[in-house]
């Protein structure tokens, strides 16, 4: 006939429990000490990649702002260059423009409010003050 016997006399039973409790207690204490670092971890993480792409953002607006001045400036130069005398010469006399002979020249004065040809024979327009 085999006999069992429980291997934790009665009396200890009460202090098995209590430290049966203190090692739940001290695993549950475990569990939460290493979700609380990994939910800060985690925290950090994303507030670390966030930063970083604000800053991988600035610097591209950054770089595409130095790439419109630089065409800006290109454009400026391009104007200034077509606003020149020498340019607006060329491009005159390319069309068929020339400058106009003394024939061609008419000058006015202006007399008594009567504008007169150079000549002086006739008033070409009467002004009215």
């Amino acid at each position: 006939m085999v006999i069992q016997h429980n291997a934790i006399s009665p009396e200890a039973q009460p202090l098995a429990a209590h430290y049966a409790g203190i090692r739940f207690h001290r695993a549950l204490l475990a569990l939460l000490v290493i979700a609380g670092v990994t939910i800060l971890l985690g925290l950090y993480v994303y507030q670390a990649s966030v930063r970083y792409q604000v800053q991988l953002d600035i610097r591209r607006t950054e770089q595409e702002y130095a790439r419109e001045q630089r065409l800006l400036t290109m454009k400026l130069q391009q104007y200034a260059e077509a606003q020149s005398m020498e340019e607006i010469v060329q491009r005159a006399r390319a069309a068929g423009y020339r400058p106009p002979t003394t024939a061609q020249i008419r000058y006015v004065k202006i007399d008594n409010g009567t504008l007169v040809s150079q000549d002086g024979a006739t008033p070409l327009v009467a002004a009215k003050r």
